[in-house]
């Protein structure tokens, strides 16, 4: 019996439902609280918005969630991309790429976790983006009832024009030396420095909303532990309780199993992995039972509508956003993609070394799988229980003889023995017993029988209707490093410097930066967080002759 897997049981059910339990004791649950920092206002389509922020929780230093869901959607809600960022110490950073054939109009950036669904939509952290297409003449249609034009306000946000930098007008690729007072105050949880074309100035928008304090009742659980897929199972009567969930993530040589609750619902707890990977999701299920399985949307799909300001754009403004576009454009073609670290995945099955393995090309071929366990030294038993094969390992362990195995086909769990027994023997390579009872997820089981197809098709076996396949998007690659600076010889971003959190950037101890190359005027900012989420913005405006 594998004692970690004991270990991880006692967590999952801590974090499952003891926690959520708990709370639910309570009269109020804290809500979680987001502030969010772009790196500039203003973008051509097929940029990248660069992001960092902070997350708090009502009346507390610790944060129940650990994934940031983040979203850029017209005024309206509507999903123009979207994606998922780790939180690390209260603190989460990440960039989201703008399609190119993103209409010009207002948009916004928005961020929230799983928990915070159960709050109102506005309570969401929201930045107003202002998005040019260079290509395309055509406007984001908005209804007029959205369009405000006395809408323009700073809301419970501190602007300070300073003079951040040691003087107002630089050669190019100069030193700048920052001023340390200002921002070596560090009376903020997380801040940003950025620099771009004073052309892309924010646009200091922020819709009318309440922050609650607390949620009255609760609809989603927190991510306490990572990405989560919930949902429910039902069959023709209605939800489930206490039914058997499996979760198998293509090429890798394990699987995830979960109880539903007492209404049929369930909550898998994902392994911590990047970008999109295909899942496999299956409820228990016997041949003659009809048992369906109904997913939870991952991201938010609550209607919104947010006000914006006419879209129009300064005629003095023009050739510099012309210019914008094109340094967009030379980005594309001279810059090589970010390099995405990849978390390595095991080769080995997670049971590890197997009691017996039987190789069938070393034996004659036999008519069916079950002569390849009873004719052979298998250790496996097909038994007749109420009329239905089953299958028993044989082993040292009395808990053998009356507990099931776990059956694999390719790391996928079977419950269904009949149809497994009649897979094509000449379809199958080789099967692995384990005989001694096994913990995984939770579950006891009688041992383990792992059966690997040829070609990975999982022999031609006919999965029951609970069976789906999902590409489910997990976090946003890891990049290498997204702070930016202008230390090599072409420069093709609009922003040219970006450092998420200078907090965390020991290259900042000297407070100097090397400044643009190309002449023309910046804005240098310098934006903060603390602990409530509460952002102050200061900015200075400079010269690059």
């Amino acid at each position: 019996m594998n004692k970690n897997f004991i270990y991880h049981f006692i967590i999952f059910i801590f974090c499952a439902f003891i926690l959520p339990l708990s709370m639910l004791g309570q009269n109020s649950y804290p809500a979680e609280k987001i502030g969010l920092l772009t790196d500039r206002g203003i973008y051509i389509s097929g940029e990248s918005i660069l992001f960092s922020g902070t997350l708090s929780l009502n009346g507390g230093d610790n944060i129940l969630s650990e994934a940031i869901y983040i979203e850029f959607i017209t005024p309206t809600g509507h999903k123009i991309n979207q994606t998922k960022v780790k939180i690390v110490d209260n603190t989460f950073e990440g960039q989201l790429i703008i399609p190119e054939d993103a209409l010009s109009g207002y948009y916004y950036m928005r961020a929230y976790t799983k928990w915070m669904r159960n709050g109102p939509v506005y309570d969401y952290a929201y930045v107003l983006i202002k998005l040019i297409n260079a290509n395309n003449s055509d406007l984001l249609e908005i209804n007029d009832s959205l369009i405000d034009p006395n809408y323009f306000y700073e809301n419970d946000l501190k602007i300070d024009k300073d003079n951040l930098l040691n003087k107002s007008s630089f050669q190019a690729a100069e030193i700048a030396f920052l001023n340390s007072e200002k921002i070596k105050d560090h009376s903020y949880n997380i801040a940003s420095i950025s620099v771009y074309p004073y052309v892309a100035e924010p646009v200091y928008l922020y819709p009318n909303k309440v922050v609650l304090s607390s949620y009255d009742s609760i609809s989603y659980y927190p991510e306490t532990r990572g990405l989560t897929i919930s949902g429910k199972v039902i069959d023709e009567e209605g939800p489930i309780p206490f039914h058997k969930v499996n979760l198998h993530l293509k090429d890798e040589k394990d699987f995830i199993s979960v109880l539903s609750d007492s209404l049929g619902h369930f909550y898998i707890s994902l392994p911590e992995r990047y970008s999109i990977n295909e899942l496999f999701v299956i409820a228990a299920t016997e041949s003659n039972e009809k048992i369906s399985v109904l997913i939870d949307q991952d991201f938010c799909t609550r209607p919104v509508g947010l006000k914006v300001p006419p879209f129009s754009i300064n005629d003095d403004y023009r050739i510099q956003l012309l210019k914008m576009a094109q340094t967009s454009q030379l980005n594309e073609l001279f810059n090589e993609k970010d390099s995405v670290a990849i978390i390595p995945i095991s080769h080995f099955p997670f049971y590890g070394s197997a009691f017996k393995s039987i190789v069938f090309d070393s034996y004659i071929e036999l008519d069916s799988l079950s002569q390849y366990f009873t004719d052979l030294p298998s250790w496996v038993n097909v038994k007749k229980v109420k009329g239905k094969r089953k299958l028993f390992i044989s082993g040292p362990e009395a808990e053998l003889s009356f507990i099931q195995p776990l059956v694999l086909i390719d790391f996928v769990p079977i419950d269904d023995i009949e149809s497994i027994l009649k897979i094509d023997p000449r379809r199958i390579e080789r099967f692995e017993v384990v005989i001694k009872p096994y913990i995984h997820g939770g579950i006891i089981y009688g041992g383990i029988i792992a059966l690997y197809s040829r070609n990975a098709d999982f022999g031609g076996f006919t999965f029951p209707e609970s069976a789906m396949y999902i590409n489910y998007d997990f976090y946003a690659p890891l990049k290498e490093d997204l702070i930016l600076s202008n230390e090599t010889e072409i420069e093709f971003n609009n922003t040219f410097i970006w450092i998420p959190d200078i907090v965390n950037e020991p290259s900042l101890n000297d407070m100097e930066l090397v400044l643009p190359s190309i002449k023309g005027d910046y804005i240098f900012q310098f934006q903060t967080l603390n602990a409530l989420g509460e952002k102050s913005i200061s900015q200075c405006l400079f010269h690059i002759e």
